[in-house]
């Protein structure tokens, strides 16, 4: 069976104002440290230089584990394990059009890595040295989240 995005709006069109999306922030650690990427094109056609966890949208009916674990291996061509949901951001786009939940995990990773096309580069962080220019990210709240789950 081909699995579909989780998008909603039609056929709900006709009873809401705008659609949603379902998706999933992968936060990848690696010992004491997190595994993030840089993108040749950012990311959506922004967000150029910026650093990224594996993010991306659900299928219809994935469990998110298994999401988490397909983007992953998508993005940074490794495994993951100790799998755990941390939180969610929900924003509504600037037109007011388009509902977007995003499902916030971490996870740690296993094996080589092995970089999508489009990623420049992969590179692993300290805590203590983790990027200014992080997509999606303060440097105070990625900490933070990361240290509740260490």
């Amino acid at each position: 069976m081909t699995r579909r995005k989780a998008f909603f709006g039609p056929p709900l069109g006709k009873f809401v104002d705008g659609g949603a999306h379902l998706a999933m922030e992968v936060i990848t650690k690696k010992e004491s440290r997190v595994l993030m990427v840089n993108r040749k094109n950012g990311l959506f056609g922004r967000d150029y230089g910026k650093w990224f966890f594996p993010h991306g949208e659900m299928l219809f009916g994935e469990p998110p584990e298994d999401c988490a674990a397909r983007l992953t291996k998508h993005v940074l061509g490794m495994d993951i394990k100790n799998f755990g949901l941390v939180g969610a951001w929900s924003w509504v786009s600037e037109e007011q059009v388009h509902w977007h939940l995003v499902l916030i995990s971490i996870a740690s990773v296993t094996g080589n890595l092995r970089l999508e096309t489009g990623v420049r580069e992969g590179k692993l962080f300290s805590l203590a040295r983790l990027p200014s220019n992080t997509a999606y990210w303060s440097k105070k709240d990625l900490t933070e989240i990361i240290l509740r789950r260490i």
